[in-house]
């Protein structure tokens, strides 16, 4: 992944993805005092997004503050049509709600996004630290989210270097929350999902 100033670096990403097999970028920005995110459709922004779409990079995206907005995902809904190849990384799921049943945070607003199949949604450490990896919590947010998406569009993140817990406590909350999940499922989230959706363009 790459991670640099939009204004300077849509050719050095072309370049990347090309010549080194970058599999995309990576993108954090901040809700306006408006309520909008200016930062995904700003001039520079949209270049990259036209960089990604040409050549199937990953954009991954993580918004703040850290609560859910259904307004945020209304918006990568409409950039997933305008840029249907780009294969779009929601971060730590984009902060869904840290609640119960039934939703487990991923609400209407999730449900209408799933049906765009160039969005995926990482599940991390930090969102089962949010539900104080309460194991059915954290149960019911993987299988909720695998419901909506699709275990083909759901990966874990470790949050490895954030997330201030030692490495094996993270793979083990990770086997807990997908024990829930068939087989090919819970090896999709943990393994497979990730592997394809980040060697897009190689």
């Amino acid at each position: 992944m790459y991670s640099g100033n939009t204004s300077c670096s849509i050719i050095a990403m072309a370049r990347l993805a090309a010549a080194h097999g970058v599999a995309g970028f990576r993108k954090i920005g901040k809700r306006a005092p408006d309520g909008r995110y200016p930062w995904l459709a700003s001039e520079g922004m949209l270049r990259l997004w036209q960089v990604a779409d040409q050549a199937h990079l990953v954009v991954e995206l993580m918004p703040y503050p850290r609560s859910p907005d259904p307004r945020f995902l209304r918006d990568i809904g409409q950039l997933a049509e305008r840029f249907p190849h780009a294969r779009i990384v929601l971060d730590h799921c984009a902060w869904p709600a840290p609640i119960g049943a039934p939703s487990y945070g991923f609400d209407a607003s999730y449900a209408a996004l799933a049906r765009h199949r160039n969005v995926y949604l990482k599940v991390t450490t930090e969102n089962f630290a949010r539900v104080h990896y309460d194991k059915a919590l954290m149960r019911g947010q993987v299988e909720r989210a695998v419901h909506l998406f699709g275990a083909g569009h759901v990966m874990w993140g470790s949050d490895m270097g954030d997330t201030m817990i030692p490495y094996a406590d993270m793979v083990n909350h990770a086997l807990a929350a997908t024990a829930g999940l068939s087989p090919q499922a819970r090896k999709d989230v943990l393994d497979e999902t990730g592997r394809r959706v980040y060697a897009a363009g190689r």
